[in-house]
């Protein structure tokens, strides 16, 4: 509907809803149309000028999963510097070498600390030792003693001292008269052969009437 403006010679047009000014009031609504739509909310990419610099405060959280694409962030499971940590199909992410004590210690690290921490090691046999890289000595073994006290020689020497040892029973047994045998055992340098020779010392029978000892299982610790 026109509306005549008498005092600049200008028609104004209005649909009920928008104020516009033209020849016609066609004319006017296909000048107007990007700016109805606007109005609308119906804005799309191609109507956002390249330059438009719209600041953050005008942008919404994205908080919907699934929004952003870790191709659109830094995310990797390389352990690339400063970059987000992405877990790869395993689940497992990859870390450096840390070089200090407050990063993360990555398996070939520890693993390689643990061996360094260990310098040699026997086969696994009985008896054996595992020898550590801060001069600690430990060695095991086990036998069944054919009398109260038995000298036991040693897979390696130790260099400087023997330092502790315990025994502990290797097999089960059914007597009953603690009081009466009055149990013991241990584990203790050997005189004349502190640093070579280690002793066992038992009296545990396999049962009340027996004869034959108990085995037992030992550990000594020098260096």
């Amino acid at each position: 509907m026109p509306i005549p403006d008498q005092s600049n010679n200008v028609t104004l047009w209005t649909d009920d809803t928008y104020v516009g000014v033209g020849d016609s009031f066609d004319s006017w609504r296909k000048k107007t149309n990007g700016l109805r739509t606007l109005m609308d909310g119906s804005v799309t990419n191609a109507k956002v000028a390249a330059d438009a610099a719209i600041v953050d405060t005008k942008l919404a959280t994205i908080a919907t999963a699934g929004k952003v694409s870790n191709s659109a962030t830094t995310a990797t499971t390389n352990n690339n510097a400063s970059t987000l940590v992405l877990r790869d199909g395993s689940g497992y992410i990859t870390v450096a070498d840390p070089t200090t004590s407050t990063h993360v210690a990555n398996k070939t690290y520890v693993d390689t600390a643990l061996s360094s921490a260990i310098s040699i090691i026997s086969s696994g046999g009985v008896p054996g030792y595992l020898k550590l890289n801060n001069s600690i000595i430990i060695q095991w073994g086990y036998l069944t003693p054919t009398q109260r006290e038995t000298a036991i020689t040693l897979a390696i020497p130790f260099p400087n001292a023997f330092l502790s040892g315990t025994a502990t029973i290797g097999e089960n047994f059914t007597d009953t008269r603690y009081d009466d045998n009055g149990f013991s055992w241990g584990l203790y340098p050997t005189v004349g052969f502190l640093k070579t020779k280690v002793t066992l010392m038992s009296n545990l029978r396999v049962d009340n009437n027996s004869v034959t000892f108990l085995k037992m299982y030992w550990i000594a610790i020098g260096y």
